[in-house]
């Protein structure tokens, strides 16, 4: 996913269904913030990494998020152990720009997230000119 040849954007991540405290690869892809939402269960916690590419055509540049939900239809147990386990998929998706967490499908906006990843990025070099 970091290599710039690579064609997967997103990789998502859960608690297997019949062990509690095992966490497993879920889904790869190709797509944007909307195709990851898409993975993302109302009843249940996951975690996400997203790969953003930020910057204009003479600098572009690879920035990475790391996502936490928590559906809304998750148990409160299964919530609370996120919190512990988020430490641990951090070891696993390492190097990212921006951390958020996300608990309903209405609070996933793509424009918002990249905002994000801007100006924790630094300069900012999309879509200015010079006067």
């Amino acid at each position: 996913m970091k290599s710039p040849s690579s064609t997967m954007l997103m990789a998502v991540a859960g608690y297997d269904k019949d062990a509690k405290d095992k966490i497993v690869l879920e889904a790869t892809g190709t797509g944007s913030l909307d195709e990851l939402a898409g993975h993302f269960h109302e009843d249940a916690c996951q975690f996400a990494y997203l790969r953003v590419t930020t910057g204009d055509e003479e600098s572009k540049r690879a920035k990475f998020v790391f996502i936490a939900w928590t559906g809304p239809k998750a148990g409160i147990l299964r919530k609370a152990k996120v919190s512990v386990h988020k430490a641990n998929m951090k070891q696993v998706f390492r190097d990212f720009a921006v951390e958020t967490q996300f608990s309903e499908h209405d609070d996933i906006d793509q424009q918002k997230l990249i905002q994000t990843v801007v100006k924790a990025g630094g300069a900012n070099y999309m879509g200015q000119s010079s006067h």
